[in-house]
């Protein structure tokens, strides 16, 4: 059993992919499998996949027709055997001891997540999103979320996940945008203890040509209102009270030439009325 799986979905990313694979063939930490799930590629993409498994024997490469980040996710997971489990984009890159230093925080505080900081990465510029400045470790559902800035910062890669937590059928839901999110309050709900590690940090690439940068249109819109409701439904069956207007969204809107006129937002208890987009003006249970 490797000490940690990394599951790399991959879908025409060869201007990236080596950059991507570099960072993870090189981790300070040896005892990883490293599983590539070519999901439908038709660049050269699985050519690159295959050259890096001739070459390391704790590559494995699957290959899939396309079905999108979550479907190769959900593939990935039907392979490993590592204790711990992360997933890496694979149009980004981490540092060199990212996994050895996730790997033995997580372990040392008997953690099933641990979680690194994140740098945004431009072209021309880049910032730290998550600003770890020590090791902190959380028990408490709320004390959790608030750690890991889970409601807003809730993608799945710069963690590792016990595996365990995958046991009982939790998966990515399969073609939808936004799918970190559901996922994200499930399993900090689930799970016992986190651990935050500073001074590592997972490289996320502002990728003008990648699924969730590209240009907005209805379906990612549509996505995203039902992602952030069933991310409601879900506090509230659990008794989860989530923090004020950490999942505020937008479900009417009047807009006039160059500026809003009047909006409605729905919180996980409260339907708020907006004039101009900003002012308050009435709110009511749900």
């Amino acid at each position: 059993m490797a000490k940690v799986s990394i599951i790399i979905p991959i879908y025409n990313v060869a201007q990236y992919l080596e950059r991507c694979l570099e960072t993870v063939v090189n981790q300070t930490l040896k005892d990883i499998e490293i599983i590539l799930v070519n999901d439908g590629s038709t660049d050269n993409s699985l050519d690159i996949c295959n050259k890096y498994a001739q070459n390391d024997n704790r590559i494995k490469v699957v290959t899939r027709q396309n079905g999108g980040l979550s479907a190769a996710r959900n593939t990935g997971l039907e392979h490993v055997t590592g204790e711990y489990i992360g997933f890496l984009d694979s149009d980004d890159w981490v540092d060199k001891n990212f996994y050895e230093e996730l790997y033995n925080t997580a372990v040392k505080n008997d953690c099933d997540i641990a979680f690194g900081d994140i740098i945004r990465k431009g072209k021309h510029k880049h910032k730290i999103r998550l600003h770890i400045e020590q090791i902190q470790v959380a028990e408490n559902i709320y004390d959790k979320m608030k750690l890991a800035q889970n409601l807003k910062n809730p993608g799945v890669w710069n963690k590792i996940y016990r595996k365990h937590l995958f046991d009982n059928g939790l998966r990515f839901e399969e073609g939808v945008y936004y799918e970190d999110r559901e996922f994200s309050i499930q399993v900090i709900n689930e799970c016992k203890k986190i651990v935050a590690v500073p001074n590592i940090y997972y490289y996320y690439f502002v990728n003008p040509t990648s699924i969730v940068k590209s240009s907005h249109n209805w379906k990612k819109t549509h996505d995203k209102c039902v992602t952030r409701i069933k991310m409601i439904n879900y506090a509230t069956r659990h008794g989860l009270k989530l923090p004020e207007n950490s999942v505020d969204g937008i479900n009417f809107k009047i807009e006039l030439p160059f500026f809003t006129l009047f909006v409605i937002k729905d919180t996980q208890f409260y339907r708020k009325y907006y004039l101009f987009g900003s002012i308050l003006i009435y709110k009511k249970h749900r």
